[in-house]
């Protein structure tokens, strides 16, 4: 079976437009004989979907083929049906007492549809494109046969409520799973201290069609330190709502400062099984004692050292140090003497991804301190329910005799301590870091050069 080409699903979902002129009934004995006429229509069926494009210009053709176990059901209007004939893909039409369709499509497509007898279907649809070079001609078919014995038609949908994750002093990210056998369903959660739950957040990704398990998740935040909490997931299509079972989480609490060996404190946040500094790093130490260099920003070229090790504060004003931290070569974090406090580590690639998508990758906000006191504006998402308090410290890069620095207010910028991964885009002059941007919510995961600045964030060795 070939792969339906999405470019075909979009040019059909626009181009198919239904009107509804009026039915004009021609036979009673019908209505009196099936009820609601339609219903010897309804149940499972068997369709086979065929998309064909052709380029006018070149001649050349392509044909896509899906085989489904679909369903009909009651459409709105007198006579009117719900053909799911794929998983992501409906439509919906009115018939005759005779079987024929009776809506039509606008010009310049063309289709057809009608039954033979109560268990054949066959539908045909043409339509012209002009690309501006040549017109592309689609054809779509879809035929049907009713399945013996099977009437299962579309139902209200089947929910679970799965573990939370991302639980921290202030937020939590909600799990669940539903099938939406088939129909458009509304997917959400229920939260609160009790099982009487009292607030609700939208669950993501949604509405969901088709009939497969899918994970749906949603972050809450503004929620009390060290509290009990009880959620639900909740489902909802034209034919029900259902609820997923109570689940329990207990949000973090409040957690001890760390001390680096120059005396520097610094607040501490618990992510689920992780805990991690509230802070950005500002020590100019190594766990040893010995101090990591530093140049002044236009006196000293180090563009020709192979392995610069150095660290250095914003725009190489102090006063930056003790809310945005230093910027550190990558060369820095890799070297065995450690920059974290005793205990403490920087994080690798995998630790990071577990605090990712303890999360969701676009739920970044979670990590960004909220308003616009040191972010830019519009500092989108950020709601800071992890407390991780992340801040935009920019970077340094090393240019010659001058170190440059770029990105305050626009951008968070942290080292992991993996270098080359053998993934496309690695080598030994990069490693990864993590970045939070004001204009986005979405963590970014890249490979900076290792002669780059960028701030680090310490975890607690487990």
């Amino acid at each position: 079976m070939k792969k339906l080409n999405p470019f075909i699903f979009l040019a059909f979902s626009s181009i198919l437009v239904l009107v509804s002129p009026e039915c004009t009934r021609d036979s009673s004995t019908e209505l009196i004989k099936y009820g609601r006429y339609t219903d010897k229509y309804l149940g499972s069926w068997d369709f086979r979907y065929i998309a064909k494009t052709t380029d006018s210009s070149t001649g050349e053709e392509s044909t896509d083929t899906i085989f489904f176990t679909g369903v009909i059901n009651t459409g709105t209007g007198d006579g009117g049906l719900v053909i799911q004939y794929t998983e992501q893909l409906n439509m919906s039409l009115r018939v005759g007492y005779d079987g024929v369709m009776i809506d039509k499509c606008m010009q310049p497509t063309s289709c057809h549809g009608e039954f033979t007898g109560d268990n054949v279907f066959h539908y045909n649809l043409t339509s012209r494109v002009f690309t501006g070079q040549s017109f592309v001609y689609y054809n779509k078919t879809i035929d049907g046969k009713k399945i013996s014995g099977e009437s299962s038609l579309n139902k209200a949908p089947l929910v679970s409520t799965d573990p939370p994750s991302g639980i921290a002093m202030n937020g939590a990210k909600l799990n669940g799973s539903v099938v939406a056998n088939y129909l458009s369903t509304n997917v959400s959660f229920e939260y609160g201290p009790t099982a009487s739950y009292g607030n609700s957040a939208i669950a993501s990704p949604g509405p969901l069609t088709g009939n497969k398990k899918t994970a749906v998740d949603a972050y809450v935040s503004g929620l009390t330190p060290e509290t009990e909490y009880h959620f639900r997931t909740k489902a909802v299509n034209s034919l029900g709502t259902a609820y997923g079972g109570d689940s329990v989480f207990i949000t973090k609490s409040l957690t001890d400062n760390v001390y680096d060996n120059e005396g520097n404190l610094y607040k501490t946040i618990q992510i689920d099984d992780q805990l991690w500094m509230a802070e950005n790093l500002r020590s100019k130490k190594f766990q040893n004692g010995d101090e990591i260099p530093t140049t002044k920003i236009t006196m000293q070229d180090v563009s020709e050292e192979a392995e610069p090790k150095y660290q250095w504060v914003y725009d190489g004003a102090e006063s930056y140090s003790n809310l945005y931290g230093r910027l550190y070569t990558w060369y820095v974090v890799a070297d065995d003497r450690n920059i974290c406090p005793e205990g403490w580590h920087v994080p690798s690639y995998s630790e990071v991804n577990i605090l990712i998508n303890s999360i969701d990758q676009n739920n970044g906000g979670a990590l960004k301190e909220a308003g616009l006191s040191h972010w830019k504006s519009p500092n989108t998402g950020a709601t800071n329910a992890t407390g991780f308090s992340g801040l935009p410290g920019g970077m340094a890069f090393i240019n010659f005799m001058i170190i440059q620095f770029n990105g305050i207010g626009d951008s968070g910028n942290w080292w992991t301590s993996s270098g080359d991964t053998g993934k496309p885009g690695s080598d030994s002059r990069s490693a990864l870091a993590y970045c939070l941007f004001n204009n986005g919510s979405t963590i970014i995961v890249l490979y900076g050069a290792r002669r780059t600045g960028y701030s680090v964030r310490c975890i607690k060795n487990r």
